[in-house]
């Protein structure tokens, strides 16, 4: 995970998804609109989100640290 924010003060985070479904590691922007989803998350954490398009942009929607998931191991 890491954050960005656009020079008009919109907050933007970077998380790279684990592959599913066949398809390759993939990093998606999503916008922030409550900057306290972000507070207690160190960069470069492990975490769990969702999201929902909101306006047309990939909107997080809660986001909580997890532990690292394992290679070949099920990831919760």
């Amino acid at each position: 995970m890491s954050s960005f924010e656009e020079p008009g003060g919109k907050l933007y985070v970077r998380l790279k998804l684990l592959p599913g479904f066949q398809i390759p590691f993939a990093t998606l922007t999503f916008s922030v609109p409550d900057r306290s989803l972000l507070a207690d998350i160190p960069e470069g954490s492990w975490v769990k989100f969702t999201s929902k398009r909101i306006d047309g942009e990939n909107s997080l929607t809660s986001i909580h640290s997890v532990a690292e998931c394992k290679r070949f191991q099920p990831c919760d």
